[in-house]
Parts: structure tokens; C-alpha cells; sequence
């Protein structure tokens, strides 16, 4: 019995050994994937056999009023390429313990696609002040063949977008926006099959310890909590524009029921925009540069989504058989006094009464192509109304177009009158 239970404990033990020792072998050639290889990073999950990478890359769109709008077009461009890792640079995985990191292997990981983002202004629904996040994909590439060992690699990303691209494109950037991001690509060995990606932790910073609590998920808003409030740190932001025309008739002689031609002119960039008489149900889609429509008394044309560099203007035909004076003002928003934008005008019948093409925005002039980290503001061709008036025709100048024929009219009956005295009286005396 006792040789039976002696030949046991040995057998426990040599197996104790064995596993031990194959888990150290695996731990030693797997520097902290496990913990890597379940990591999300941008929209792809990672795996042993993932060879690519997407992060992705956001724009928020956004509008004072809630509704669908359509997005920018814009085409973003980045660079990647190895970096040395500050000194000392490691990584730590959730169980602590510490790894060094490599620079990255030169054509290790390659950008797909020229490493270009393009956005093609897509809908966005229901977008409100909050804004809404259009996304796409940034693709990484890992070429197994250039590694020659297990490892962690790291690479910056950057971005490269020329701030002409943005500003053309009208796209708000804040002034601490991050172009830059840090990958570190997790190389292990897979047996036979050579060596296998085991996942990837993306960063801001080249900083000397990583945690899992520092990755990053890409190019887009994220949301941290300060002083226990959450804030969404700012992205790139596309904020588009809703402006409206209004018709106002006066006058007695005004006809306010007549539906008077208007076109607008509307210079934005070929992207779509939305159109309407009714300010809550503005569902017609148009990316022409011309448009055409009527409105009588108290009516309201509103355009919405317009990029903050659009520009508009205004003509309205007098397709009526009167004079109308015609006077155009506009205003920063819905509400407050209008600015005279042109002055009363004789509009005679076949006339029009004309408002040049303007921003609708100070985008022009509160960004350059320098900076475009500052939103335009308003211009008075946010809101324009066009006003018809036609007074009455006064009384005394009806009086006045009769007086020279009741004046001749009075004077042939008094001659008439002297005519006749002065005849009896020659009959009188010829008696």
C-alpha cells in the first residue's frame, strides 16, 4: 500500500510539474494577450488570426433645430509609421504584469486605401444641437512577413489633413484636437503556422507605462467624467444651417391672397439640402443651385442643412398689373428687429425686386484657412422677408383730376347766364 501511494504522489507531482511548466512556456511567448487578444479597438474585434485593423474616424453633425441633414464631404488623409517608444516604454496587463515595447517593424503595418477617410455627405436623422456622429473606418494593414520575432510594435498614426481640406469642406476642428495616436501591434507565435497577430491596444500618448485603462478607440468624440460631470471632448464638428424667407403684402390696395414667383439662388457646393412651407414637416430634398417657388402673404419658404458657407440670394418676380413698392430686410435668427437689406423700390408689373447672393454665415470671416477651430455666426440672410405694399389711391387725387372740368364746366354756365341778362336788356331797350 505504501509503494502503491509513494508511485501516486510521484505521478501528482511530475504532472504538477509538466503544466507548470507548459504555462510557463505559453506565458513566456505570449506577452499579455490574453488580455490584448480580447481588446476591442475601433469597430473590429481582434483575434489570433486578425490581420487587420479599422479605427475609425468621426465628424458630428449638428443643427439648432432637431431633424435629418446631410453630413460633409470631406476627405481625410494620415501617415503611419514606426516609432521609437519613450525609454523604458512597457506595458502593463490587467493581471500587472509589465512588457517592454519595440519600435515598430518598417512595413509592418501598412494604411489601406492610401491611408484616406472619405465621407460622401451621407444622412444623418435626427440630429440636434447634441449632434449625431458619422462614422468611417481608417484600415490597417499588418504584414506578418516583416516581423521575425514575437513582440509588441509600436507605430504612430497621424493625421494629416491639410486645414484647407477642412475649412473647404467647412468643418469645425478644435483647437486641442489630437492628431495623433499610438498603436502597439502584439506579435506572437503560432506553432508551426509561424508567427499570428494577437491584438492591438491604440493611445494618445507614447508614454512610458501603458495600462488597459489608457487605450484609445480611435479619431472620434469621447466622453470622460470631470469633476462628476460627463463631458464629451470635441471632435471635428459639421454644423449646418437652417434659413427662411418671408412674404409680407400691405397696403390697402395690397392683393394678399396672390401668389407672387421667387427663386432662390443657392450656392452650396452641390450637397443636399431640404425644402418647405411648413417649418415643421420640411421632408423635400434638392441639391440644384436654383429654386423655384411662390409665396403670398404671411407665407414662409424655410431651407434647411445648408453648410455654414453656403451662400443665397433672392429674386422675386411682380407678375401682377400694379406698382408695388418693395422693400427686403433680414435678421440674424427668427426673432428681433430686421436690418434694411434694400431699400423701398418701385416695382412696376413684369419688374423683379432683387437681393444679391450672401452668406448666410460669418464663416468667411470667423475662420481662415489658417484655423478653422471657430464656428461662423449668423448673418441678416439667415431670416429675409420681402415686403409688398401697395397703398390706396387718395380721395384728393380723384378730386383733382375732375376739378379743371367742373371749374370749365362753372364758368360756361355763368357766361351762359351773363349771355341771357345781357340779351333781354338789348330787347328791353329796343322796345
Amino acid at each position: 500500500m505504501k509503494g502503491e501511494h509513494k508511485m501516486k504522489t510521484n505521478f501528482v507531482k511530475k504532472l504538477t510539474a509538466f503544466t507548470l511548466s507548459a504555462l510557463l512556456t505559453a506565458a513566456a511567448s505570449v506577452p499579455c494577450f490574453l488580455t490584448a487578444s480580447a481588446a476591442e479597438i475601433g469597430t473590429g474585434k481582434t483575434s489570433a488570426s486578425d490581420t487587420t485593423l479599422t479605427i475609425p474616424k468621426s465628424v458630428t453633425v449638428t443643427n439648432s433645430t432637431e431633424g435629418d441633414y446631410y453630413g460633409p464631404t470631406v476627405t481625410y488623409s494620415y501617415t503611419i509609421a514606426p516609432t521609437e517608444p519613450t525609454n523604458g516604454a512597457k506595458v502593463k496587463d490587467d493581471n500587472g504584469n509589465d512588457f517592454p515595447v519595440e519600435k515598430g517593424v518598417e512595413g509592418g503595418a501598412v494604411l489601406a486605401e492610401n491611408g484616406q477617410v472619405v465621407f460622401s455627405s451621407e444622412l444623418a436623422s435626427h440630429v440636434s444641437t447634441l449632434g449625431v456622429e458619422q462614422k468611417k473606418n481608417l484600415t490597417v494593414n499588418i504584414d506578418l512577413a516583416k516581423f521575425t520575432k514575437p513582440g509588441i510594435y509600436r507605430y504612430k498614426i497621424e493625421d494629416v489633413t491639410a486645414i484647407e481640406t477642412l475649412y473647404n469642406a467647412g468643418i469645425n476642428r478644435a483647437d486641442d484636437y489630437d492628431n495623433d495616436r499610438y498603436l502597439d501591434v502584439y506579435i506572437k507565435n503560432n506553432g508551426e503556422k509561424g508567427l499570428a497577430v494577437a491584438g492591438y491596444t491604440l493611445t494618445t500618448e507614447n508614454e512610458v507605462e501603458i495600462s488597459t485603462a489608457d487605450k484609445d478607440s480611435g479619431f472620434v468624440s469621447k466622453k470622460v467624467t470631470v469633476e462628476g460631470q460627463e463631458v464629451t471632448l470635441p471632435d471635428d464638428t459639421y454644423r449646418t444651417y437652417n434659413i427662411r424667407l418671408e412674404k409680407q403684402v400691405t397696403g390697402d390696395m395690397g392683393d394678399k391672397t396672390h401668389e407672387f414667383p421667387f427663386t432662390a439662388v443657392i450656392d452650396n457646393g452641390g450637397l443636399t439640402y431640404f425644402y418647405g412651407k411648413v417649418s415643421n414637416s420640411v421632408n423635400t430634398e434638392s441639391n440644384e443651385a436654383s429654386l423655384n417657388t411662390t409665396l403670398k402673404n404671411d407665407e414662409v419658404l424655410y431651407i434647411r442643412g445648408l453648410s455654414p458657407r453656403a451662400k443665397i440670394g433672392y429674386t422675386e418676380k411682380n407678375d401682377t398689373a400694379d406698382t408695388y413698392k418693395v422693400t427686403i430686410e433680414g435678421r440674424q435668427g427668427t426673432t428681433g428687429s430686421f436690418d434694411t437689406l434694400v431699400a423701398e423700390q418701385n416695382v412696376a408689373a413684369d419688374g423683379t425686386a432683387v437681393l444679391s447672393s450672401g452668406s448666410i454665415t460669418d464663416y468667411e470671416t470667423a475662420n481662415s484657412a489658417a484655423t478653422v477651430a471657430t464656428e461662423g455666426e449668423l448673418t441678416n440672410y439667415r431670416d429675409v422677408k420681402y415686403t409688398n405694399n401697395l397703398a390706396t389711391v387718395s380721395p384728393t387725387g380723384i378730386v383733382l383730376r375732375f376739378a379743371p372740368f367742373i371749374i370749365i364746366a362753372g364758368l360756361g354756365i355763368v357766361l351762359f347766364v351773363l349771355a341771357r341778362r345781357t340779351g333781354r336788356k338789348t330787347d328791353s331797350d329796343i322796345i
